[in-house]
């Protein structure tokens, strides 16, 4: 799977506000933290979304490790922090920007590969 696909999943776990968390990778209903991966899991921090689609079996670390180091560019273009940070300091739009910009970023990438 390609970075710029890693992170529009990624990206689409956390589209809506309901579905996006601060403060831990993922939370249940009833406001329990748990495991990005766990079952239970309602909500999730820009972080624990790209768990989500990286711990798939056919996500391979040489596409996942990119694509996260892109979501760090993007977080410190935006405000100068990294992804956790940024996730944890601002709004809800500013972090789906973020994936906005590093997928833009990934998809030049592939482009000139």
């Amino acid at each position: 799977m390609r970075a710029s696909e890693i992170l529009m999943r990624a990206r689409a776990r956390i589209e809506t506000p309901a579905q996006w968390a601060k403060g831990w990778f993922a939370w249940t209903r009833n406001g329990d933290r748990v495991t990005s991966s766990d079952p239970r899991a309602v909500s999730w921090c820009a972080v624990g979304a790209m768990h989500t689609v990286g711990d798939r079996p056919e996500v391979r670390a040489s596409d996942y490790l990119p694509a996260r180091s892109l979501l760090d560019d993007a977080a410190d273009a935006l405000a100068g922090v990294d992804i956790v940070e940024l996730n944890d300091a601002a709004d809800h739009a500013t972090v789906l920007e973020a994936y906005d910009i590093a997928a833009s970023m990934a998809l030049s990438d592939e482009a000139a590969e």
